[in-house]
């Protein structure tokens, strides 16, 4: 397959009449992507194995009138290639498995380096009764094309946002170890882990009354936490899940800029989602949820505890119920405000986001004779000028 992406981006910050900053952006990318694949079944044994390659030429510039700046004007190439190998198996005894590894190699103007990715997971179900569940997948991340090229954009006379070509794909592992009881109730345990992994963060300069976001990479970010699952049901009338989750984060960087952190936190996740029909066959459903969860962290930084509450109605109607009008209510109160307090190392700021959970949405739905989009989603998640 093959992708061809371009953006343009005019950037004109303005004070009292005054222009500040005029940018120009562009963008132009070509990706091509070629993979084989191929399986062999013997007996209860399946073997998969394949070859997969992509190059992508990401043209990308930047132009400043003002301020009075350099810009770039660079093509910055990428390779991926890999070969991965897997089996999968079902067994009398209720065991069943699937496992794969992959090798991987990363090459750009910038960096190149192996990777191993490996995937298992097993099922022991026996009986309805009890279902036993073990996962273990890995990932890897990779930063946006744009960030790589270490552009600048402004957000007001005081911040910018930064690009860093220095910034590394990272490791995504997680693990998860299940107990499933009557197909209903389940408790999980699990652990993420992200190895250099990344996200933006902002950073006050030491030498000037400057803000900048700027993506880097972390030691690590690891996540420990056990969660619950209990459905509850009335007669197909009245049903409810409510879901905890309780966790301790852990995130680290020896280098953050100048400065470095050790940043941990236990926090706890509680959700109940409810729906109500006025009768079995009903085709009206009115539903109520809410949310809450404690304080989270974010490299250096603390989030406040959050609250939500959650509500909505469904009326399907129609030939087999072919229609459907839903109105829902999402954060009535309009508590989902998370705050992010830093304090350490001499940096202190605070930043509070209003009015991003709000919203009364109405839809409608018709669905003609069992219709099913195609999944035609292009993965645009590394293209595009904003950060």
């Amino acid at each position: 397959d093959y992708t061809s992406y371009s953006e343009d981006r005019e950037q004109k910050l303005t004070k009292d009449a005054t222009t500040l900053v005029r940018a120009f952006n562009r963008q132009t990318i070509e990706r091509y992507h070629t993979y084989i694949d191929m399986e062999h079944q013997s007996g209860r044994w399946q073997i998969n194995y394949g070859l997969e390659y992509q190059h992508s030429d990401d043209h990308s510039r930047q132009s400043y009138i003002l301020p009075s700046q350099e810009g770039f004007n660079d093509v910055l190439k990428e390779d991926v290639a890999d070969a991965y190998i897997g089996l999968q198996a079902s067994f009398d005894s209720g065991l069943s498995f699937s496992a794969s590894a992959k090798g991987e190699y990363f090459h750009n103007d910038l960096q190149h380096n192996w990777n191993f990715i490996p995937q298992l997971g097993v099922t022991y179900y026996k009986t309805p009764k009890s279902i036993f569940q073990l996962n273990f997948t890995s990932q890897r991340i990779y930063p946006q094309y744009w960030e790589l090229h270490g552009a600048t954009s402004y957000i007001n006379e005081y911040s910018s946002i930064s690009g860093n070509p220095s910034l590394q794909p990272y490791m995504n592992y997680a693990a998860q170890l299940s107990y499933i009881l009557n197909q209903k109730y389940s408790a999980t345990l699990y652990m993420l882990h992200a190895d250099k992994y990344s996200v933006q963060l902002p950073y006050q300069m030491p030498d000037k009354l400057q803000l900048m976001f700027q993506t880097v990479n972390f030691d690590f970010s690891r996540t420990v936490g056990l969660q619950f699952n209990a459905p509850f049901d009335i007669k197909d009338v009245f049903n409810t899940t409510a879901v905890v989750n309780i966790s301790h984060k852990q995130e680290k960087a020896t280098h953050f800029h100048d400065i470095g952190f050790d940043n941990r936190r236990w926090s706890f996740y509680g959700a109940l989602n409810n729906t109500l029909k006025p009768s079995p066959g009903s085709p009206l459903s009115f539903s109520a949820d809410a949310t809450y969860i404690t304080g989270q962290i974010q490299g250096p930084g603390k989030f406040n505890p959050l609250w939500r509450i959650d509500a909505g109605m469904k009326w399907r109607f129609g030939k087999q119920r072919s229609c459907e009008i839903n109105l829902k209510f999402n954060d009535i109160f309009n508590t989902w405000k998370p705050k992010l307090t830093i304090d350490n190392a001499g940096q202190d700021y605070k930043l509070t986001a209003h009015d991003i959970a709000r919203n009364l949405r109405l839809s409608f739905i018709w669905k003609f004779n069992g219709f099913r989009p195609k999944d035609l989603t292009v993965d645009t998640s590394r293209f595009g000028t904003g950060q």
